[in-house]
């Protein structure tokens, strides 16, 4: 998109794990860890590579940063375009 309608701007498709609302911290972090060991696995690496997905760990925290940035940006183009769901 930014080499044709807006200039700057970048449209990505993600996927993240969630835990369910006050799941212990040190359960989650099992989690994190097992996820991005698991994600660093050469035969998974080369479906991801085959799937055209580039796997990129983090913590919770940045999750949480980087969807609230997705929620921001694309509630800006939705008002924008002044879409309507119906």
């Amino acid at each position: 998109m930014a080499e044709t309608a807006v200039p700057g701007f970048e449209s990505l498709s993600w996927i993240a794990v969630y835990a369910p609302a006050n799941t212990p911290r040190a359960v989650v972090k099992q989690l994190d860890d097992g996820i991005y060991a698991a994600s660093k696995h050469p035969a998974l690496l080369a479906t991801f590579k085959k799937a055209g997905l580039d796997p990129v760990g983090g913590t919770p925290e940045a999750l949480g940063s980087y969807q609230a940035a997705e929620i921001a940006k694309w509630t800006g183009v939705v008002k924008a375009i002044k879409y309507v769901l119906e």
